[in-house]
C-alpha cells in the first residue's frame, strides 16, 4: 500500500504509515513505532508564542488531528483555529502577524521548530533567531523579515 503521513499518537509527530489487513480488519501502522493507528479527529495541542501584542504568552490551539499531513497545512489550521473567532481563549489575542508557532510535530531535530507568521505565510525561524526577534520591540516585530 501507499505510504502517507499521520499523526501517531504514541510518537507525538506526523510519520509515514503502512497500511494493511490482518483478523481485526484494515489497520494503519506507525512505522517509527509499530503502533496501530486509528483515523480520527482527535484533537492535539499546539503551542503558539504570542508576540505580535501580548510579549510572549502562550496560547495553545487544539487542531484535529487529521489536519496533520504536510508543514503547509498544519501551520495554516494552527493559523485559522488560533482566530477567537473559532477558539475563544480568555486574556488571549487570536493568533497574528509576529507570533511564532512552536513545532513539535513535524521537527527532525532534537528541539522544537519555530515559525514566525508572516503577512503572506510562515517563515522558518531557528532557535537563535528566535531568541533575537524576542529583544525586538514588539511594534518592530511586525515588520521584521528572516531573510
Amino acid at each position: 500500500m501507499k505510504e502517507e503521513l499521520m499523526f501517531c499518537p504514541e510518537c507525538k509527530k506526523a510519520v509515514e504509515i503502512e497500511g494493511g489487513v490482518d483478523a481485526q480488519g484494515i489497520y494503519s501502522k506507525c512505522m517509527r513505532c509499530e503502533t496501530r493507528i486509528e483515523e480520527s479527529h482527535l484533537p492535539v495541542t499546539v503551542k503558539v508564542l504570542m508576540l505580535a501584542f501580548m510579549e510572549g504568552e502562550i496560547r495553545e490551539v487544539r487542531i484535529p488531528s487529521l489536519f496533520i499531513v504536510d508543514v503547509d497545512t498544519y501551520l495554516n489550521e494552527v493559523f485559522r483555529l488560533g482566530q477567537n473567532d473559532f477558539q475563544r481563549v480568555v486574556d488571549r489575542c487570536s493568533v497574528s502577524t509576529g507570533d511564532v508557532i512552536i513545532d513539535e510535530i513535524f521537527n527532525e531535530g532534537p528541539g522544537p521548530d519555530y515559525y514566525k507568521v508572516a503577512s503572506f505565510g510562515f517563515e522558518k525561524m531557528t532557535a537563535e533567531q528566535l531568541e533575537e526577534y524576542k529583544k525586538l520591540d514588539c511594534r518592530d516585530r511586525l515588520f521584521h523579515s528572516l531573510s
